[in-house]
């Protein structure tokens, strides 16, 4: 007495690049692709960018703030304002 396969998606040999569903009692017509394989991804960039937006954007910012401050009052503190909502939103990401 032979086993029969459970019902499931195999791999035919006829064709390695999909799959083909199998009933339990006979190959169906219905076939797909194969899952491509998933690429490691790396998060490194993100990081390194996610620490210089940290520090580089408020520091530029502020910068900005403290030279407009002395020729336009309102803008210059405006934009140091925003440095630190900057610096805010950038550690919320890093550090969520």
């Amino acid at each position: 007495m032979s086993e029969k396969a459970a019902p499931g998606w195999y791999v035919p040999s006829s064709n390695p690049n999909t799959r083909r569903y199998w009933d339990g009692a006979r190959w169906t017509d219905q076939y797909a692709p194969l899952d491509a394989p998933k690429a490691e991804s790396s998060q490194e960039g993100l990081i390194a960018a996610g620490w210089i937006g940290l520090f580089l954007l408020p520091i530029a910012a502020t910068v900005i703030g403290l030279v407009l401050a002395n020729r336009r009052p309102v803008m210059g503190l405006t934009m140091f304002g925003l440095s630190f909502v900057s610096a805010l939103a950038w550690a919320l990401l890093l550090f969520g």
